[in-house]
């Protein structure tokens, strides 16, 4: 009987191990971010100016780029990356 309760214990266990050892996905770890355009549209950002232009919204060009940036790190998909690039470089 001894041996029963510890096979189906083990059973347990490596079933709990199993679900234990999957991997956590990482936050945006299937996102691929493209530095090129990241870039191109961070010196556009910069050639507005200090909040001197509409299109930044009244902020100075860092913290536009800034708030675009933590959109861009907020996205949970490749698509939704993408739509939030393509969007902020609608020139």
């Amino acid at each position: 009987m001894a041996g029963d309760s510890a096979v189906s214990s083990s059973s347990e266990n490596s079933f709990d191990l199993q679900v234990l050892l999957e991997p956590w996905p990482e936050e945006n770890c299937h996102v691929q971010r493209n530095r090129s355009q990241e870039t191109s549209l961070r010196q556009r950002v910069y050639t507005f100016g200090n909040g001197e232009s509409p299109f930044l919204m009244g902020k100075t060009a860092h913290d536009f780029f800034n708030d675009v940036q933590e959109s861009l790190g907020s996205a949970s998909t490749q698509q939704e990356y993408n739509r939030l690039l393509d969007f902020e470089g609608i020139s």
